[in-house]
């Protein structure tokens, strides 16, 4: 096992290094998925209800890259067949772990990632967040990583990678790079490998980005910053953000529930591409 340093600014620019002779793979497009697994305990009505908010909060992106810069965005979004809304009874403990998955899932910034893109020139990068019906830009945070390189190996979409392993906010990092791919990056802006990392596990695995699709013809897309808008956050205001939305929404949750007992029933699904909750009586009306 080897030991790689190297200092990491994630939201600030990555280097890009590429070895001679390899210019055919230095740009390009790669598609990526994020899997978030919510991991509350919640009443047993409620697991069915779970199963479709982590299916709903699934999300696709396209990395677009080259020699200096990089842009991740949300994919188009394909059509098909809506998955059919989750059902549960209208009770406060069912509200609750309602809450309480929201609550996990915004526990880690890069869960509720929208875009991300880093320039060449130097500190030019942003990460774009939306949660609670609020988009921010994350400020840069320094963060020396010391990756650990295994000489473990498999294949990802034809590609040999290989295992490395670093610590970020006191968790594991495992990312899984190509290095046929001569790219110091990956999804989210952590790289500093020596290839593309293709499938980048956070937060004790309970949130992997996986590339679906490659591409090395080229980037399929302009490589331009995301438009400037949302407010910016400090790392430190994150968590007091949070805890404030989360508090809200229980709050908004409870005097529904007190204000309007006629509902029974509750349906979780989506509209618009985003995450619904209708409540409503089961025997006619809302």
């Amino acid at each position: 096992m080897t030991t790689t340093k190297h200092s990491v600014w994630l939201c600030a620019a990555v280097l890009f290094v590429a070895p001679p002779g390899r210019a055919d793979a230095q740009s390009g497009t790669i598609t990526y998925t994020r899997v978030t697994t919510v991991d509350v305990d919640v009443p047993r009505e409620m697991a069915a209800v779970r199963d479709r908010f982590m299916e709903a909060r699934q999300k696709s992106f396209l990395l677009h890259f080259d020699p200096s810069s990089s842009l991740m965005l949300p994919a188009p979004e394909e059509e098909g067949e809506a998955s059919p809304p989750a059902l549960f009874s209208m009770t406060h403990n069912n509200l609750d772990a309602l809450a309480d998955m929201f609550q996990h899932e915004a526990a880690s910034p890069e869960n509720l990632l929208t875009h991300a893109y880093s320039g060449s020139e130097e500190g030019t990068a942003v990460r774009v967040f939306e949660a609670f019906q609020t988009v921010f830009r994350m400020a840069p945070v320094p963060i020396d990583a010391e990756w650990q390189l295994s000489d473990e190996q498999r294949m990802h979409l034809g590609h040999r990678v290989t295992r490395a392993t670093a610590r970020f906010g006191g968790r594991e990092v495992v990312a899984w790079f190509a290095p046929d791919v001569p790219v110091q990056g990956g999804p989210a802006l952590y790289g500093g490998l020596p290839g593309m990392i293709l499938v980048l596990s956070l937060n004790g695995g309970s949130t992997v980005y996986a590339a679906t699709a490659i591409s090395l013809d080229g980037a399929e897309g302009v490589i331009v910053p995301p438009a400037d808008e949302g407010r910016v956050m400090a790392r430190e205001e994150y968590k007091p953000f949070v805890s404030d939305g989360v508090r809200d929404m229980r709050r908004d949750f409870r005097r529904l529930r007190n204000q309007a007992r006629h509902l029974q029933q509750c349906a979780l699904g989506m509209s618009s591409g985003r995450l619904a909750l209708s409540c409503y009586d089961p025997r006619g009306g809302f």
